[in-house]
């Protein structure tokens, strides 16, 4: 998920245009911050444990664990995502930072 992550984004950054310089900090913090370290275990929790909660794979029980993900899990994993962008972006990385513009812009994007 990191190697996947990161790609993504050098590749968003790179094709994006705007003038602006491919930033490899960027990348890696969003790479390894959030694909590697956040994102792969999230999903690994998430889809074992429903292999051991309700392993049956009917249609019903398939809508049932799709409708809870996209309750719970899908709603926080964006949240992860957006700040970890957040914090990949700014060049003055501070607490203060952490504790105001983070849930700005998970405000401004849920």
């Amino acid at each position: 998920s990191g190697a996947i992550v990161g790609a993504s984004d050098a590749t968003v950054q790179l094709l994006a245009g705007g003038g602006a310089e491919y930033d490899p900090v960027r990348t890696g913090i969003i790479g390894v911050g959030y694909g590697a370290l956040t994102f792969a275990p999230v999903l690994h929790v998430v889809t074992t444990g429903w292999k051991r909660l309700l392993p049956s794979t009917t249609l019903g029980i398939v809508t049932f664990r799709s409708c809870v993900d996209m309750a719970t899990s899908f709603p926080f994993n964006v949240s992860l995502s957006l700040s970890w962008q957040a914090l990949a972006r700014t060049k003055g990385f501070s607490f203060d930072f952490v504790n105001t513009a983070v849930p700005d812009v998970i405000r401004a994007n849920l």
